[in-house]
């Protein structure tokens, strides 16, 4: 639990190398689905792949709450990078998505800078 600006409480589920992969995500993402609590959401070196983002990409065509998502290092490709691009056309509440150390090409990379720029207020991190 953490104690944000404003006085306001909140989770922030930190995963880092658990080996949740996708059966794991999509697991969370069911409960993520629900969430009017958890803000940001952490996810390093998971292995999730592009099954992963596609259950988090659904997430986050529902979820208003998710300001933040960390998923460095999960095997996440071109394939699972459009999947949040297609999300994020519908969701305008998130502020953050990190997806370094990833297995996007330079194309893959070059897309998702692109379409950050037309999402005021969304913060891509991407890098091969």
């Amino acid at each position: 639990m953490f104690c944000g600006p404003n006085g306001r409480i909140f989770l922030m589920p930190r995963m880092v190398d658990t080996r949740l992969g996708s059966e794991g995500v999509q697991m969370l993402s069911e409960g993520l689905a629900k969430n009017s609590t958890v803000t940001d959401l952490r996810m390093a070196i998971n292995s999730i792949g592009d099954e992963g983002a596609k259950c988090l990409a659904e997430v986050l065509k529902r979820n208003k709450t998710l300001k933040d998502i960390r998923l460095r290092d999960n095997v996440i490709t071109d394939q699972g990078a459009e999947l949040f691009m297609v999300a994020l056309r519908e969701n305008t509440t998130l502020e953050y998505l990190w997806l370094f150390d990833n297995k996007m090409s330079k194309e893959g990379v070059k897309k998702m800078k692109e379409f950050a720029k037309t999402r005021e207020g969304l913060d891509i991190k991407v890098c091969i």
